[in-house]
């Protein structure tokens, strides 16, 4: 785009709700070009501003269907500065690196991406907004701030069954590393949730298509929490929490309702070196067993807790078994009318 009016749109080119522009490859914006993005939507596959154009980013969503290399304090050349502030939306489908010069700034606003590597020594500033990870976050050599931010890791939910089908399984949350020379901080009032996605609900049984009740999916596992070096400080709660296992499908007629399924493993938290600090709470437990009309799931395993000290001995192991159902699927009683076998 190399014009302030690339479009000739009628009442003029600005992105507002509901417009959408959508780009398959990328987006380039020329010396003489300018886009206002106003409370709409522009998807791409990526974005290039670096010859002197114009983005006036007022409000709305920008999303990439790749990854984000972050070289300067405002890489998308945004007007006004490129903080995510509380009208704004980045997503980044693909991973998000911060280079040595570069910088983001999350204000309010909401940022999501797939992975975020924090290591090659740039800024984050953190001062409100949530930051939502797929797969996960790795800091070292140098402080990543997100002392105002919700740091939100939680897998997907498994897919409902169809007709006598079993619900899917739960997608697993988002890793935490922290290397040597890193430190992540969060203030208080903040939180983290690396839970595990929950089970889908298993396909409800059909008499027309002879089939039982799908059982319900497993939960996902939480996601781990490593400290390898450096400090990982948080004044909030950390919650590692398996998924819950999803619904058995139901019952009708003559035909039988699904198992409910089995809670996701809580999350694994290791420190080999550096300092892990958490005021509130750490709740690693494992995700509970899921419901049914004739036979609960069974609830996951509870996440461990490891340490070590200065010289590598361990100092500190603790399994923690909670989860809601423990043990064994339990059967209830039967649902009247239904039949026995």
């Amino acid at each position: 785009m190399n014009s302030t009016d690339p479009f000739r749109a009628t009442g003029g080119d600005s992105i507002t709700a509901p417009r959408t522009l959508e780009v398959a490859g990328p987006l380039t914006i020329g010396a003489a070009g300018e886009i206002t993005l106003a409370g709409g939507r522009i998807a791409c596959g990526s974005f290039e501003n670096v010859a002197g154009g114009a983005f006036d980013w007022q409000a709305g969503t920008l999303a990439l269907s790749g990854g984000l290399d972050v070289t300067s304090a405002n890489p998308l050349g945004v007007v006004g500065g490129g903080a995510i502030t509380a009208t704004r939306t980045l997503e980044v489908a693909g991973p998000l690196a911060i280079g040595p010069a570069g910088a983001v700034s999350l204000a309010g606003g909401l940022l999501t991406c797939d992975s975020l590597d924090h290591t090659q020594g740039g800024t984050f500033q953190g001062t409100g907004g949530t930051l939502r990870l797929s797969t996960g976050l790795t800091v070292g050599g140098s402080t990543f701030d997100a002392s105002g931010v919700s740091l939100v890791g939680t897998g997907a939910k498994g897919a409902k069954g169809s007709s006598g089908q079993n619900g899917g399984e739960g997608g697993t949350g988002a890793g935490l590393a922290v290397q040597p020379g890193g430190r992540l901080e969060l203030a208080a009032g903040s939180a983290v949730d690396l839970g595990g996605g929950n089970g889908g609900t298993g396909g409800s049984s059909s008499t027309s298509l002879n089939l039982d009740g799908g059982d319900g999916g497993t939960g996902g596992a939480a996601g781990a929490l490593t400290v390898s070096g450096g400090t990982f400080s948080v004044a909030g709660t950390v919650s590692a929490r398996g998924g819950a296992g999803g619904t058995g499908g139901s019952w009708t007629g003559d035909y039988w309702p699904g198992a409910g399924g089995t809670g996701g493993t809580g999350g694994q938290v290791a420190v080999s070196d550096g300092l892990l600090q958490i005021t509130g709470a750490l709740d690693v437990a494992g995700g509970a067993g899921g419901n049914s009309d004739q036979w609960w799931g069974t609830g996951g395993a509870g996440g461990q807790r490891r340490a070590r000290d200065g010289l590598g001995r361990r100092v500190g192991h603790d399994r923690d078994a909670e989860c809601v159902r423990r043990g064994r699927r339990q059967r209830r009683l039967l649902a009247p009318g239904l039949p026995r076998r």
